[in-house]
């Protein structure tokens, strides 16, 4: 796995923790 795909992926994780946390505090 090359770096660019892993900094992709942490994007979408960190992504979905924000939305996550925002449903969560609704």
């Amino acid at each position: 796995m090359n770096s660019k795909s892993l900094n992709f992926i942490m994007k979408i994780k960190q992504q979905a923790k924000v939305v996550a946390e925002q449903i969560i505090s609704k």
